[in-house]
């Protein structure tokens, strides 16, 4: 039933969970993913639809595949030796689900997981890009962050390092001011004549800052340590848009990519 259940939530989070018998979060979970459908195509709510979408559906797998829905009611001696098992099945779909939600990010930075408080594993928009995102407490106010946007509009792909800096803290929230470091992937245009032109890979470096408030989610996700964050923030960084130069003009131009933003986020905590 329980493998069932996580098949049927791949495709429609939360009617899974409602399977396993968790009637309440099942149906929080199939609204939040109504409310994410709806504002993942009203274009500017977009920043907010997409990684509350994302994070409902990992939410969904995750309290599916650590539910106790199978066989309960058996003999009493049978049921003392099953949780061992139980428990080393639950841990390996939570690994292989935490897995695929990271994959393709790069921790290298991270080194010394054991001295760290906490590593954070989840989705992130920032600017024009929305992709990977890993989070570690390295002091008790900081933070730095890896956003790996390998989904960007308009051809570009962004990669960012951030440290973020606990600006007050409450029982469920905290805001914070962050700082980043990007490195900007798109095509210029190479001009070589009048009849010679091509895209080709080009690279720019750009800096940002800004402010947030990342709010923790547990009293609505049965304790699971979810966080969500909304941040607004502004980069800056300058793009070669075309380059070369005919019958003596120079034809080069640029464009400020960067600019003012509202983005979002979407972690669990390890």
């Amino acid at each position: 039933m329980k493998i069932i259940a996580i098949i049927i939530n791949i495709f429609f989070p939360g009617v899974g969970t409602l399977i396993v018998g968790k009637i309440g979060t099942g149906v929080i979970q199939i609204i939040l993913t109504i409310i994410a459908a709806f504002l993942s195509f009203t274009g500017f709510l977009s920043i907010i639809g997409i990684p509350l979408g994302i994070g409902v559906w990992i939410w969904a797998l995750v309290s599916v595949a650590g539910s106790n829905a199978s066989e309960t009611i058996v003999v009493k001696e049978v049921v003392r030796e099953v949780p061992v098992e139980k428990k080393k099945e639950i841990n390996k779909m939570k690994k292989q689900l935490m897995i695929l939600a990271a994959s393709g990010m790069l921790l290298t930075s991270i080194q010394a997981k054991d001295s760290l408080d906490g590593l954070y594993v989840g989705m992130q928009y920032s600017h024009t890009a929305f992709g990977l995102s890993a989070k570690a407490d390295v002091a008790p106010k900081i933070q730095v962050q890896g956003i790996f946007g390998l989904t960007g509009s308009d051809d570009i792909d962004v990669y960012a390092v951030r440290a973020m800096y606990k600006l007050t803290e409450d029982r469920d929230y905290y805001t914070y001011g962050f700082g980043s470091l990007s490195l900007w992937k798109y095509k210029t245009l190479k001009i070589d004549g009048m009849f010679s032109s091509s895209y080709e890979d080009d690279s720019s470096v750009g800096f940002g800052l800004g402010v947030g408030l990342e709010y923790d989610m547990k009293k609505y996700t049965e304790g699971l340590p979810f966080y969500w964050n909304i941040e607004l923030g502004y980069d800056s960084v300058e793009a070669d848009t075309t380059q070369g130069s005919f019958d003596g003009a120079d034809l080069s131009s640029s464009v400020d990519l960067g600019g003012f933003f509202i983005g979002s986020g979407f972690h669990y905590k390890f």
